[in-house]
């Protein structure tokens, strides 16, 4: 196989990739869940502790969630997710524990139904009790 690359490869524009046994490349993965209360976030963001991570909610219904390690100051996590046109953003919770990030939105309540009694009103008036006395006072 190592000589299928070297062969398929004969200006050696790839040996620096070789040579490197992996990547630095890491991006976190989010695992989104909802209940009938809330939406909940939960992201596994190793090496961060919880005063390293940041939420922001904007007016136009924006999270932005930013994680940066406390050894290196590299950011672990850095995304932003439209919230749903029923989430609270008034009501939103966050812990960080052992590298797992938990991001809890919870959901507007939707109006409960009110049952408003009707009473009787009282019987109609007489032709008696509908005759009024107007008076006035000359000078």
């Amino acid at each position: 196989m190592a000589m299928l690359l070297h062969m398929s490869d004969p200006a050696h524009w790839f040996s620096p990739l070789r040579s490197r046994r992996h990547l630095d490349i890491y991006e976190p993965t989010l695992r989104m869940l909802e209940d009938e209360h809330a939406y909940k976030l939960v992201a596994a963001v190793p090496g961060v502790a919880a005063d390293g991570v940041t939420l922001t909610v904007t007016d136009e219904g924006l999270l932005r969630v930013v994680a940066t390690a406390k050894t290196d100051g590299r950011e672990v996590l850095s995304r932003t997710l439209r919230l749903a046109e029923d989430a609270d953003s008034k009501a939103v919770k966050a812990t960080c524990t052992d590298g797992v990030l938990e991001v809890t939105v919870g959901k507007v309540q939707p109006p409960v139904p009110v049952t408003i009694p009707v009473q009787a009103s009282e019987p109609a008036a007489t032709a008696e009790q509908r005759t009024f006395v107007v008076t006035k006072k000359l000078p």
